[in-house]
């Protein structure tokens, strides 16, 4: 999917708006329409764009439940199920989320799938983190090849 977003600009800004569209449909389903702000710079403080590098592809931050996502989509997809997730604590100041959710993803089908279930899961007020981290445990560590 998006194959060669990182050398061309028009893939690149079409994967974007393809990350945005789902994750106004997620929010959507969830109730939350305009609850998850972006949170992560697309600009430098002088107005010129960051660098399209993939990370992040895209972001949000609902300041109601502390909790925010980012997904990395920075390489071209190893094997089916390319995705590593993980919840990071955020220990600053109090304008920041306090967790953050981070996918790591090469996208194809397989790993679209899994990361819109993670998605869905932590826009979920009643779902926990240790959920999370169960589900990324069960479905997502036993299948992830390391490739560094």
């Amino acid at each position: 999917m998006f194959k060669n977003f990182l050398t061309d600009e028009k893939i690149y800004r079409a994967c974007e708006e393809y990350w945005r569209k789902l994750i106004l449909d997620l929010s959507r389903s969830a109730h939350q329409e305009g609850e998850w702000e972006q949170w992560n710079r697309k600009f430098t403080p002088d107005g010129r764009s960051v660098e399209r590098d993939g990370n992040p592809m895209a972001d949000g931050w609902n300041k109601h439940l502390g909790r925010a996502f980012r997904i990395i989509q920075d390489r071209e997809p190893i094997d089916e199920l390319d995705i590593s997730a993980s919840i990071n604590k955020i220990h600053a100041v109090s304008n920041l989320p306090r967790e953050e959710l981070i996918i790591r993803i090469g996208l194809t089908t397989k790993s679209l799938a899994i990361a819109k279930r993670l998605l869905q899961m932590w826009m979920m007020p009643t779902t926990t983190n240790q959920e999370v981290r169960d589900f990324i445990r069960d479905r997502i560590e036993p299948n992830y090849k390391f490739d560094g």
